[in-house]
Parts: structure tokens; sequence; C-alpha cells
């Protein structure tokens, strides 16, 4: 629009300026020759140059080219150039009277053209200020239209955007851009609310995470203003910048107190010491937990726990914070636990100091009774009738039951104080097995019960205390024999799973209830609670049997069913090692028959019910009760084996080995030991050929002595 409007007004320009141009050459053609008429008129001879003439006939000729001249136009410069001809010839004719008529027709023709081209003028310039007028007019009512659509189109649309945009700038997300448009005002509008849509989502997205982060602040804040624990944050330099109200009540200061005071000033110099070294784990950016004592405002120092780490910023030590926890109350409790601790052990030695007397004094009696029950149920001293056979069968069942109970309280006992005692050795597990089912053959047999057996192939020796391992295959196959009716099946299968040995103890019993599986293991849990009409064994036996599979390594469950049977399994690590059997030799053989054995024991009864064995046996026996009397006899007699009690009065049996043991004319006598202690196994270590537990049996204490007389021969 511009340059249209630059355009009109150079062509105007151009025009006017070209009418101007012709005006005034026109008028001064005609002073031109007004001025030649002057000249002609001052003389008394027309006298005109011939350059005059020339410049006048160029000077018409100039306007022809200028005014373009209409038809009557150029017939009056037609007219105007025979007149210049004319004047021509009367000047060179020197005729004035054809020089005044030449000059007054070019003159009066002159003045017609110059009114007839002015006319035309006149009207080409109305014409062309009219043109210019209405293209003017044209050109603002397009730039009126023009603005007018500018000013609807987008000044308008925009004008509406802002207010929205404002309320965006004031916070408002509510408010939309609402108008009609197309284009690239539709775009800006679409652009402008998806803006202002984003910005909400992202806005109630931000509103979200603070209301969560002020949250979090509040329960952290509402946590540690209520924990027991006081917290304290230090600056990089150790001061103290915040504390929570756990520490105030801790120490008796408030915030105010200790806010900017270095945390050195609430610790003696000994502890500060210890602090100082603590920190300086912290400026290395290590963690800690550590015991040290704090001073509270009124100068009392009480034990605390710190956990302390370094508060690390963009890789930078910014500060430290401490937990701390007043401890006084557990340092009371430890102090009386001590006490108490030290009360029990007093307890549990007095504890364990009667069991071993009461094994003793218990084992001892038991041992007379089951014996001669024994001894007169075999009718080694005369027939009995068979109502006494019946009650001798009653003492020695009772003897039996009461042993049984003995021995599981002292097992426990050992158990519960961590002194049982494991003597492991490497043993053929088969061996194993074979004892542990003759152990239990009688009872299966009374029952109707058919017992098997079935054993790997690769299960050969195992590493374990070979007693206490045939104490739990005895203790599974007695319950399963107890918990069988007649006519069932009980079976031993032991295989290798995992390079562990696995025994597993099956029957077709009553089987267990699910409720009840659950207590087996724990002391006193007796299965006869399960069934009242069985009423044997005090719940002792099963926890046993776990504390000895455990302490070995190994792990004990059960699988039973109501109605179906169970089945216990228990494992052993397997630590096998190659065993060389080495054969006996005739060094160890003695004499089979007429071999004199030496008693050596306090209890009268027991004595003689060794001596009965013996004698029944084939064996020469000699008894004596004391230390002293035993080193005597042993020179005057020179037994072939000795029986040694360990418990005897004026020279234990300890002090009897020892001096047995040194005498060149005696150490090669064969010691066997027979206690009521475990620990007299120790004797082995001391020389003695063998060891017997009491209560004796007597099965035993003969395979013992065929032993070491060398009665067996391997």
């Amino acid at each position: 629009m511009l340059a249209t409007v630059i355009g009109l007004r150079a062509y105007t320009s151009l025009t006017i300026g070209k009418i101007k141009r012709l005006v005034a050459v026109t008028h001064t053609e005609r002073n031109l020759i007004d001025a030649l008429m002057v000249s002609v008129n001052s003389t008394p001879e027309p006298r005109i140059s011939e350059k005059s003439i020339t410049g006048l006939a160029q000077g018409i000729r100039l306007l022809d080219n200028y005014a373009n001249p209409d038809p009557e136009c150029a017939v009056l410069l037609d007219t105007i150039n025979r007149g210049i001809n004319r004047f021509e010839d009367g000047v060179a004719a020197a005729d004035r009277s054809a020089v005044d008529s030449a000059g007054a027709d070019i003159h009066k023709n002159l003045d017609v053209f110059i009114q007839r081209q002015e006319s035309m003028n006149s009207r080409r310039l109305h014409t062309v200020y009219l043109i210019t007028t209405l293209l003017l007019a044209g050109m603002i009512i397009v730039l009126l239209i023009f603005a007018l659509y500018l000013y609807t189109s987008i000044f308008l649309p925009i004008k509406k955007v802002l207010p929205v945009l404002k309320s965006v700038e004031q916070g408002d997300l509510s408010q939309r851009v609402d108008i009609r448009a197309k284009g690239m005002i539709a775009d800006i509008k679409s652009a402008v609310n998806s803006i202002i849509a984003s910005l909400q989502v992202y806005t109630n997205q931000l509103e979200a995470m603070v209301e969560d982060r002020t949250r979090d602040l509040r329960r952290k804040e509402f946590y540690i203003d209520n924990m027991h624990d006081g917290l304290c944050v230090l600056d990089r330099d150790d001061r103290i910048i915040d504390i929570n109200p756990a520490f105030t009540r801790m120490l008796g200061y408030t915030k105010e107190d200790v806010t900017g005071r270095s945390i050195f000033d609430l610790f003696d110099e000994e502890n500060r010491k210890r602090l100082k070294e603590e920190f300086v784990k912290r400026d290395r950016g290590e963690s800690s937990t550590y015991e040290i004592n704090i001073m509270t405002k009124a100068q009392v120092s009480i034990p605390i726990i710190t956990s302390g780490a370094p508060v690390i910023e963009d890789g930078v030590l910014n500060g430290k914070i401490g937990i701390y926890t007043d401890i006084s109350f557990l340092k009371k409790l430890q102090s009386e636990l001590e006490i108490k601790n030290r009360e029990l052990e007093k307890a549990n030695k007095a504890k364990s100091d009667f069991l071993s007397s009461m094994s003793h004094e218990l084992r001892t009696p038991l041992n007379a009774i089951i014996g001669f029950s024994e001894v007169l149920l075999e009718r080694n001293f005369g027939g009995i009738t068979a109502k006494q056979e019946e009650y001798i069968k009653d003492i020695y069942e009772a003897g039996e039951h009461l042993l049984l109970l003995i021995n599981d309280i002292l097992d426990l006992s050992r158990v519960e104080s961590g002194q049982m005692i494991f003597e492991p050795t490497e043993f053929y597990v088969r061996d194993l097995v074979d004892q542990s089912m003759t152990m239990i053959k009688e009872r299966a047999l009374r029952h109707y019960i058919n017992l098997s057996q079935e054993i790997s192939p690769d299960v050969t020796t195992v590493y374990a205390d070979e007693r206490k391992i045939k104490q739990v295959l005895y203790n599974l196959l007695n319950n399963a024999i107890k918990f069988t009716p007649d006519n069932g099946s009980v079976w031993i299968v032991v295989s290798k799973v995992a390079g562990d040995i696995v025994f597993s103890v099956e029957d077709t019993g009553i089987g267990i209830p699910e409720e009840a599986m659950s207590k087996l293991f724990y002391p006193f849990s007796q299965i006869r609670l399960l069934h009242p009409s069985i009423n044997e064994g005090t719940g002792l036996g099963l926890s046993i049997v776990k504390a000895i599979v455990e302490l070995h390594g190994g792990k004990i469950w059960v699988e039973s069913k109501v109605g179906k049977g169970s089945k216990f399994s228990f494992t052993i690590p397997s630590a096998i090692r190659h065993v060389t059997v080495i054969p006996a030799t005739g060094d160890v053989q003695k004499r089979v028959d007429g071999n004199h054995v030496l008693v050596v024991e306090d209890d009268k009864a027991i004595a003689k019910l060794i001596k009965g064995y013996l004698q029944a046996a084939g064996y020469r026996a000699d008894v004596v009760h004391d230390g002293e009397q035993a080193l005597v006899s042993v020179r005057e007699l020179k037994p072939d084996v000795i029986t040694l009690n360990l418990s005897i009065p004026k020279k234990n049996g300890w002090t009897v080995l020892k001096a047995l043991h040194a005498d060149p004319d005696t150490t090669h006598i064969p010691v066997v030991i027979i206690s009521s202690i475990e620990e007299g196994k120790e004797a082995l270590k001391l020389g003695a050929a063998s060891f017997i537990l009491k209560p004796i049996d007597r099965q035993t204490l003969l395979h013992e002595m065929e032993r070491v007389c060398g009665r067996i021969h391997s």
C-alpha cells in the first residue's frame, strides 16, 4: 500500500513538472519573438542575424516536442513555422512590412497556441488531480478496511488474550482464552490454552509434591520431636545448631542454652578426648556407634550410646548429626543382671553338684536293684516261684524305668548348662544301627512288631559321638515301638543326601495330630498327653534328641498322619575318613579261664553284684572298699584285671589309677573304670583300659572284661 501511494505521488509530480516546463518554454519563445520584434523595430533596416532566426525555429520545434499538440495545435504550429519562414524572408529582404506582418502573425498564432496549450494543460492537470484524488481516496478506503480487519481479526483477539495472561501471571490458572479465530490467531489461542493447561497440571503436581513433602517434613518433625533419644545437629565447626526435645529432657538444657556452643563443652576432659577421636572418623566421612559419658546441666555424668554420621552435601562435609541414647537404666539393669548371673551361676553350680551327687546316690542303689533282680530272674542262686518271678520282673522294669528318668533329667541338665560332653570318633553306621536294633529287639518281639533296616551302599562311616547317636536312635526306636500297635512294623532307613547322612525311623503306629507336632521337641511335652492310654515317659526324650542332633550340626523333623504312622528323620554332617582295621595280635591274648579280677568298690551291694556277675562267668574275684586297701591288694594279689570306682574313700580312684600307672610293677594291669559320672571317661587318658557308666549292665561288664582279658578273638 505504501508503495502504491509513493507511485501516485511520483506520477503526479512528473505530470505537473512537464506542464510547468511546457508553459515556461512557450513563454520563453514568445519573449524571444518580442525581443526580435524590438530589435527589428529599433533599426532602420531589419537586420537580424542568422543565428537568431535559427534559434527561433529550434524553439518552435522544441514546443512541438514538449506539447504533443492536438490537431488544432498542430495546425497552429504549422502556421507559426510558415510565419517564421516569412519572417526570415522579410528579414533577408529587409522588407519591414513583411517582417512586421510575419512577426504579428507569429505573435498572434503563438498566443493562440499558448492559450490553447494552457487550456489543455489545465484540463490535463485537473484530470491528474482528479485521478490522484480518487486513487488516494481508494487507498484510504482500502487502508481503513485493512485496519478494520487487523483490529477485528488480530488486535481484538490479542486484547482478549491479555486478561487471561494477566490472570496466569497472578496465579489463576482456571482461565482460558475463549475467542473465535482462524489461522494464526487460532494457533495462538490453542498454544496459550495448552500452555495454561500444562502449567495447571505442573502446578497441581508441584502442589501435590509440596504437600507430600510438607507432610513428610511434619511427620519427620513429629518423629524427631517425639523420639525417645536425643538428637543433636552440628555445623562444620562442631557447634550445635539444633536439638530435639528429648535432648533437653536428657541433659536439662534448653535449646537457647546450647545453640551456638561447641559440642565439646558438654563433655569432661576424658570423654572429650574420646569424642575427638570419633570426630576424626566423621571428618573422613565415616559413621560410628560408641559408648561415652556426657555431662548434664547439673554436672552429672550419664552414660550414653551415640550413633553419629557426617552431613555431606555436594561432596563437602557441612556438619555432623548424632543420636544420644541414655543407657543409665540399662547400666543399672546390667549391674543387677551381673549380680543375678553370679547368683544363677552359684545356683546352677549347686544344681549341677546336686545332680552329680544325686546321680551317684541314685544310680548306685538302682544298680543293685536292677542287677540283683536280673540275677534272681536268671535263677543263678536257685529256683523261684511264678509269683516271685512276676514280682521280680516288676522290680526290674520299675528300676529300668526309674533309671531312664534319671538319665533323661541328667542329660537335659547338661544340655541346659552347656556341659554336655561330646567325644566324636569315626565308626561304622551299620554297626550303630545293628546295636540299636538289638537293644530294642526284645521289646519289639513282646508286641510282635517287625523290625527292619535299609542302609544305602554309599553310607559307610560317620564322624560323631557314637554313644550319643546311639542314644538318639534308641529313643526314636523306643517311641516308635511304644506307639505302634501289636503286629505293626518299625524300620530304619539310612541314606546320604547332599553330603549329610540322613537317619529315618518309620512306623505304622497311631500317628501324631497336626496341632501336637510343634510341641514334640519341647521339654516335658509328652506324647502320652495325646494318647492317655500310653503313660510311659517324661516328655524329655525328644528334646534331648533334638539337642544332641543340633549340637552335631544336624537337624531333626517329623512327618506323621493320624492312623497311618510317623517318620522321624535327622541328619548328621558326613565327615568320612578312611579307617584302617588292625587285627588283634597274640600279644594281647591272656588266659581264657581263671582270670583274677580285683573289684575296687565302696558300695558293698554293688561290689557283691559285680563279684556275682564275674563269678557266674568263670572269673575269680576279690573285693576291696577303699583306695589305700586297693594299692596294697594289687601288690599282694597281682590280679589280671582291676575294676575301679572313682568315688572311693581314703584315696579316690584318680589317685589309685595314677599310682598304678606310675609303678612299673602294676602299669601293665588293665583297669576297667566303673563310675556314675561321665567325666570318668577322662580316666582313659590316664591309662585306663575301659570305661563303664553305672548302672552296671551284666552284658556290658562281661563284654568289656572279655575284651581287655583277650577272651574275644578278633
